[in-house]
């Protein structure tokens, strides 16, 4: 079936909207998921991954980060979370999220889903609320070192100072993607042949309206107040040791470094103590695991990982 898109108030009075899919009638609900989406796309993107959990007996549940999808202040309002706090607001969001799936489905199993920028908002929510949850699946994780995370916001800083919290940094987009269609140049058709081998899931992305979009200065100074959170070796010891977690990337992502930046994050989450601990990969895999090429089998070892961590009555 398809999602039902509904609207809740955040703390600050804001419309937030978000998608909820829930299985058939004749099919017996076992969990609940929440899906955490990456930078310039929306919870959308997710349809076909939540409907497969839908017939496996999952419900389904995500919303559009501020400046994402169809949680815009105004038409044209992408790329920015909020003129102020930006990533805590778009963090509590998520917590609302989690809440309505608490109050609804009461004694459901969690699961936490985070994609690439959204693992980043994920490292962070289980920080605060991974007690909650009955694991986490990180996909795509980035990781900064502080030199590179400090330097970064400097320059967030400087051009929201002298050019304004809207503006659109072709600056930024430039800096974090430019690179990454290189391997495929000459020749390729578009500028995200990085995201998947799926030509036409890459189409999709290029088409969609919602997706792609180069996001403001504003949106970069607050994803790198939020890198710097989560990247500090302090985060980690605020995690609850029993909480699982699950670490998967694509071989072939440059964004994650072809894997440098998960093993990073795998190693400091071993130190930190956490007891139920994988990573993984998916061979010659690129950025968007669950838009790749075998994402059937992607969400199965998604699956497995999560039946088998399902606490038995």
């Amino acid at each position: 079936m398809r999602g039902s898109r509904y609207i809740f108030k955040s703390e600050d009075y804001r419309d937030i909207s978000a998608v909820k899919w829930i299985p058939d009638e004749n099919i017996e609900i076992i969990g609940a998921v929440q899906i955490c989406h990456g930078m310039a796309e929306h919870i959308g993107c997710y349809e076909e991954f939540a409907q497969f959990l839908n017939g496996k007996g999952f419900v389904v549940i995500g919303n559009d980060h501020r400046g994402h999808g169809k949680s815009l202040e105004t038409d044209g309002d992408t790329g920015i979370f909020s003129e102020e706090n930006g990533w805590e607001k778009t963090l509590n969001d998520m917590r609302k999220v989690t809440k309505q799936l608490m109050d609804q489905h009461r004694n459901l199993p969690i699961f936490l889903i985070a994609h690439s920028m959204g693992s980043l908002f994920a490292r962070d929510y289980i920080s605060k609320w991974g007690s909650d949850l009955s694991g986490v699946i990180l996909s795509a994780t980035p990781n900064y070192d502080m030199l590179t995370v400090n330097l970064f916001k400097f320059l967030a800083y400087m051009e929201v100072r002298f050019k304004g919290l809207r503006h659109r940094s072709t600056f930024f987009d430039n800096l974090n993607f430019k690179t990454f269609n290189k391997p495929y140049e000459p020749g390729a058709p578009t500028a995200y042949e990085w995201l998947s081998r799926d030509r036409e899931k890459v189409d999709k992305y290029v088409a969609d309206p919602l997706c792609g979009f180069v996001c403001t200065s504003s949106f970069f100074l607050d994803s790198a107040t939020g890198a710097k959170k989560v990247s500090s070796n302090a985060i980690y010891k605020q995690i609850p040791e029993d909480l699982p977690i699950f670490l998967y990337y694509g071989e072939d992502d440059p964004v994650c470094l072809y894997g440098k930046t998960v093993k990073q994050v795998y190693e400091k989450y071993r130190k930190a103590g956490i007891k139920d601990l994988i990573m993984d990969n998916n061979p010659e895999g690129r950025h968007e695991s669950l838009n790749e090429i075998n994402r059937e089998d992607i969400y199965n070892i998604f699956l497995d990982w999560m039946k088998i961590r399902i606490p038995q009555k």
